[in-house]
């Protein structure tokens, strides 16, 4: 059993994030370990390896690091480039108020189905590990494909569907509880601020969420305000992942198969004859 983590390693702001990302190494070592102690070794590819000759200008590309705490203590280490296109602030989605910005400003928003079934929360749900059936379950519940480890930060960067299909699924607990998305912390806006699910719904701690917290871009909801009842179909949802930023999304609600058929002209259809 391995944990990952990334972080930004650019533009300042990497400071503060690898500040939060050290805390939850550490947090995440002792609940999945219930030592803590520091890791033993370093082992893979070594960052110098994004140095690598590319089709594309270094100017369009940025270095992605990527962090595997295995269960025995060796930390390993890959590298790779990614197409840089976070902006200047990666966060100023988060500054998005849906009463009165258009939600354009900041990008094609994601469509974000809301799950069909509850998703047990666990601590492979709050620490970010490499176990990830419940989140490739809920996505094959859509159709979403399962995202390969080596696609888990750089998913946003593949080729958009025409016409747009959900890109993500909302997730839920057995108690009805708002905890997350299979690969992004949500907050919704609620009596005019972005409220996040609180930790005790069993969603992941996510660096980026910490550092929205921090900064009073948004704030924790209280336990059983952000449940399943709650979301409204077509509404914008906040997303964060430590990698990509903040984002918009669009909550899509799926009818059940039965709600979706045309109902039957007034006075009734053709009788059966039998």
């Amino acid at each position: 059993m391995g944990r990952s983590q990334t972080a930004w390693l650019a533009r300042g702001r990497a400071i503060s994030l690898l500040a939060g990302a050290a805390i939850r190494v550490l947090q995440s070592s002792r609940a999945l370990r219930g030592s803590g102690q520091p890791a033993r070794g370093m082992q893979g590819t070594q960052p110098s390896a994004i140095s690598a000759p590319t089709s594309k200008s270094r100017f369009e590309l940025a270095p992605q690091i990527r962090l595997i705490l295995a269960e025995s203590g060796v930390l390993t280490a890959t590298a790779n480039q990614i197409p840089l296109t976070l902006k200047s602030d990666p966060t100023s989605a988060s500054f998005f108020k849906p009463d009165t910005d258009y939600p354009s400003l900041y990008g094609s928003p994601i469509l974000i189905i809301l799950d069909s079934e509850p998703t047990p929360s666990s601590r492979f749900t709050r620490t970010k590990t490499t176990n990830r059936a419940v989140y490739d379950a809920a996505r094959a519940r859509h159709g979403i494909a399962s995202l390969p480890p080596a696609q888990l930060e750089t998913f946003s960067y593949l080729p958009k569907p025409d016409p747009p299909v959900p890109g993500d699924v909302l997730l839920y607990n057995p108690q009805g509880n708002i905890t997350e998305t299979s690969v992004y912390n949500v907050a919704f806006y609620r009596a005019n601020r972005w409220l996040t699910p609180p930790e005790s719904s069993g969603c992941l701690p996510g660096v980026l969420r910490r550092w929205l917290l921090e900064q009073g871009r948004i704030a924790e909801a209280a336990d059983g305000l952000l449940t399943r009842e709650s979301i409204i179909d077509g509404e914008c949802v906040l997303l964060m992942n430590g990698v990509r930023g903040c984002q918009l999304g669009r909550i899509v609600i799926a009818q059940p198969e039965d709600a979706r058929q045309a109902p039957e002209p007034e006075g009734g259809g053709a009788q059966d004859a039998r």
